[in-house]
């Protein structure tokens, strides 16, 4: 079954931000990091997993630098009782600081969400070849991070089976449009840093690498399933 059979995409953070618990009521958010399979990729993915708690676990502040404040959060904590909505979370451009996002994950947790952030393998200034099949692997990652949750026996008795969503930033919103079925044309794909007009924010990197996406590879948009 297509994976936008599955779920409700989630496109305006308004509906994201009704509160499932009362003001009075606010648990806490709760944080801890697993490994998932990613069958797309050579290697597991790493995966911030937020959720409301009522304590417990060691007090962490995480995702400061100069542009955002640290958020709190029960790192290992246990999850409240009761089932809670799922927001997967694609963010796009923050490889360098997994919890730079945390300002809306912790947000959403302690409104009674559970937040699953997978984490793209590192990529650094060489790896540009690499980058160029992010557009199909990234929504794969998202796909395999909510199966591994549907699996665990555990936090599947904490999903609310029919409220699941998913909520991106960048390339991460590209990655959730393809999760709710829009479809990347690989000839347009191939041409977005074409001419003085380029518009791909990554075409500097691609030609530091000798990346021609009209050469490349792209037949994982023809092909991804998720």
């Amino acid at each position: 079954m297509k994976f936008y059979d599955r779920f409700v995409i989630v496109l305006i953070l308004s509906v994201l931000f009704v509160a499932c618990s009362s003001p009075d009521n606010v648990p806490a958010a709760g944080l801890r990091m697993i490994e998932v399979a990613a069958p797309d990729r050579d290697t597991p993915i790493s995966v911030s997993l937020w959720y409301p708690t009522r304590g417990g676990g060691s007090h962490t502040e995480v995702g400061g630098n100069k542009v955002f404040q640290g958020v709190p959060t029960h790192q290992d904590a246990d999850i409240a009782a009761g089932e809670f909505p799922v927001v997967l979370l694609a963010h796009g451009g923050l490889r360098a600081n997994p919890h730079m996002s945390g300002w809306i994950a912790s947000y959403l947790a302690t409104r009674g969400f559970i937040v699953a952030q997978p984490h793209s393998p590192q990529l650094g200034p060489d790896d540009g070849q690499a980058a160029v099949a992010e557009p199909w692997l990234r929504p794969a990652d998202l796909s395999a991070t909510l199966t591994a949750l549907e699996q665990d026996a555990v936090l599947n008795t904490h999903i609310k089976q029919d409220s699941i969503g998913v909520l991106g930033f960048l390339l991460g919103g590209t990655s959730a449009l393809t999760l709710a079925g829009a479809e990347i044309d690989p000839a347009g794909y191939a041409q977005i840093c074409d001419g003085e007009a380029a518009i791909g924010l990554d075409c500097a990197w691609f030609a530091k690498n000798g990346v021609d996406l009209h050469e490349a590879d792209l037949s994982g948009l023809e092909h991804a399933t998720y």
